[in-house]
């Protein structure tokens, strides 16, 4: 199997999520190696969607306090129509089907206040095929990361 990335591209890769503001100069230098090098070899990562380059939103600082995760059990037969709409909420930022227990949907939502919760639960439970939704809040936030550092060791790490 062809390796997808290698040593200097998961060093590039580590430096941007330390820092997505470095200029291709930046890390060409401190990897040593040539600006183009940088240039071509982000080109490829994100052509091939190896990495996607994105400003993340502090969410809280936003005014979004309101944050969660529901496990949904929709009728399976209706399943497909459930998660097309459900792509189409602003609430929802992550949508997934799962296999295992009774659930067979699970998304992530925010919202600004639990007024603005109500009127996105009351939007849910119009969606035909839903069957039960279960629920929890995030309270406090102990870790949020998007550097997997597991994923990119170097062979001289």
């Amino acid at each position: 199997m062809k390796k997808l990335i290698d040593d200097i591209d998961k060093r590039i890769i580590k430096l941007l999520q330390k820092n997505g503001r470095l200029s291709n100069t930046e890390i060409a230098k401190d990897l040593g190696v040539t600006e183009g090098t940088i240039r071509k070899r982000l080109s490829r990562l994100v052509s091939e969607k190896i990495i996607i380059i994105a400003a993340v939103l502090n969410l809280p600082f936003m005014g979004y306090s309101v944050s969660g995760n529901m496990r949904i059990r929709a009728d399976i037969e209706k399943s497909d129509q459930i998660i097309t709409k459900l792509k189409k909420f602003n609430e929802v930022w992550y949508l997934t089907r799962i296999v295992g227990g009774s659930m067979n949907i699970q998304l992530e939502f925010v919202v600004q206040s639990f007024e603005d919760y109500n009127i996105f639960m009351a939007k849910l439970n119009k969606i035909k095929g839903i069957q039960k939704i279960d629920q929890v809040f995030y309270t406090e936030e102990y870790k949020e990361t998007y550097a997997w550092d597991l994923l990119l060791k170097t062979e001289d790490e």
